[in-house]
């Protein structure tokens, strides 16, 4: 698991925002129920590429296996799979586009 000295670190070398960086720092733990893992940069609800911000309503800290899962079953079977994340996803993808 990375102190957050390393997090930040990862976030300047990558030249992730601010708001991004932030919301990582502040959660370090999965947010499935029940999980309990550390949190791995945070994954995108609405990815930057489809109008998706780095704002704390778009992302969700996952632990590496539910960010892979994610990825895999896509977000409506995630929220399907674990029920606490469906109002987070819900919200995140019913909010305006972000535009630059």
């Amino acid at each position: 698991m990375l102190d957050r000295e390393e997090k930040l670190a990862m976030a300047v070398k990558k030249h992730w925002s601010a708001a991004y960086a932030g919301f990582w720092m502040d959660n370090l733990a999965c947010f499935v129920t029940g999980c309990g893992h550390p949190s791995e940069p945070p994954h995108h609800v609405r990815t930057r590429g489809a109008g998706g911000s780095d704002d704390a309503t778009n992302l969700i800290p996952l632990c590496v296996e539910h960010h892979r899962q994610i990825h895999d079953i896509g977000p409506r079977q995630f929220m399907a799979r674990y029920p606490n994340t469906r109002g987070k996803i819900t919200r995140a993808l019913d909010a305006p586009r972000w535009r630059k």
